[in-house]
């Protein structure tokens, strides 16, 4: 930023004219900056919240392995998939992504304790991990790396719009995660994360809460 009182100072003032070689070193620099402007601006300005320095959208099974292991490899259940009380229910993810499912289970018992309440009360239809492909496809399933919960399938069933509360969901999105509901054939049982391990430290104590820092963005945001 300019200081007002110093361009006050000098404004009528003339500029001594720069040397040949700093006027060379200028035009020089300028070009470059061009020439990075011209084949890299879209780095700049890609700020598409899915994408990662990899360029591998959040989600996808490539992202997933880059973060979170292989789902084939022999000990990756043992080593990396935990048990969480959530709602009542056991639900098995990763460990890594423990505290923003517990921030979840938070959400809905805080935005909607009725529905909260019922889901341990209904038929067990709540599932969580499994190494499985997607349906119909040959790529993993988020559900394979343990980075998704299904909530109440029943009544939230494959292609229908589901009972799923709006404030749940927005507020999940907001933080970082993906609701199937959202989807081209929606799949409102379905809540997945889309932030890295590191992110989820960052953000979130272990038992779910935000950290003050975060807790103040969301609130400021």
């Amino acid at each position: 930023m300019i200081d007002e009182r110093t361009d006050d100072l000098t404004a009528g003032a003339a500029a001594p004219r720069p040397s040949r070689q700093t006027r060379r070193k200028r035009a020089a620099a300028a070009v470059a900056v061009a020439a990075v402007v011209a084949t890299g601006a879209w780095i700049a300005f890609d700020d598409d919240p899915r994408r990662v320095a990899n360029d591998d959208p959040r989600g996808t099974e490539s992202w997933a392995r880059q973060h979170y292991g292989d789902p084939d490899d022999p000990r990756f259940e043992e080593q990396n998939i935990v048990a969480i009380d959530f709602l009542g229910r056991t639900m098995f993810v990763h460990r890594a992504t423990r505290r923003h499912f517990l921030r979840l289970e938070s959400l809905f018992e805080a935005r909607a304790p009725e529905y909260a309440a019922a889901v341990p009360a209904g038929e067990l239809d709540d599932w969580s991990y499994l190494n499985r492909a997607v349906r119909g496809g040959s790529d993993k399933s988020t559900h394979a790396f343990g980075l998704a919960v299904d909530v109440n399938a029943l009544t939230n069933v494959l292609g229908t719009t589901g009972d799923m509360p709006e404030e749940v969901v927005r507020q999940w999105e907001a933080e970082g995660g993906e609701w199937g509901g959202d989807w081209t054939r929606p799949d409102p049982m379905h809540f997945e994360t889309h932030l890295t391990p590191d992110e989820i430290r960052r953000r979130y104590r272990r038992d779910g809460s935000p950290r003050p820092w975060y807790l103040e963005e969301l609130i400021g945001g």
